[in-house]
């Protein structure tokens, strides 16, 4: 009787542990999501072929969310078509204010970038992705960042 009793609470105690090392293995493994709400300004075409191709972009971060709601982080572009310097075509010029939440329904400036010069819509949703990865999140990107245009205040 004492043998059985034994071996039902060492097989009990054995599988507690298996289990409460698979728990923690599983937690290990899980990534902190980054959530990410868009706003962007622009004419309805423009917006809305941004904010796809942003979306696009983000969608390349695994542990990267874009949401309505609740945020980590707030970014706010305003694009607008520019007359490029020397030539008849346009540009795109893009500023991004990158903000964080305070509390309810409050947001503080993180940092406000200027990017002109982008030839389309599509090299500038990637740099400002890029840009934000890395300069806010400090995540190692694959794509060139302020690579085409040049930013406010530069004189190279």
């Amino acid at each position: 009787m004492t043998k059985k009793i034994f071996l039902l609470i060492a097989g009990t105690v054995f599988v507690l542990l298996n289990f409460s090392f698979v728990f923690a293995d599983s937690k290990a493994n899980e990534k902190t999501l980054i959530r990410v709400h868009l706003a962007v300004s622009a004419d309805p075409l423009t917006r809305d072929h941004l904010s796809g191709l942003l979306t696009r972009e983000f969608k390349k971060f695994d542990d990267i969310a874009l949401v309505e709601g609740d945020a980590d982080w707030k970014l706010d572009i305003i694009a607008s078509k520019t007359p490029a310097r020397g030539s008849f075509d346009q540009d795109y010029a893009f500023s991004v204010v990158v903000l964080r939440p305070l509390g309810e329904s409050r947001y503080a400036m993180e940092g406000h970038e200027l990017m002109v010069g982008f030839p389309n819509l599509q090299s500038g949703s990637r740099n400002i992705v890029s840009l934000f990865a890395k300069k806010y999140l400090h995540k190692e990107t694959k794509e060139i960042i302020y690579h085409g245009y040049k930013q406010l205040g530069d004189d190279t």
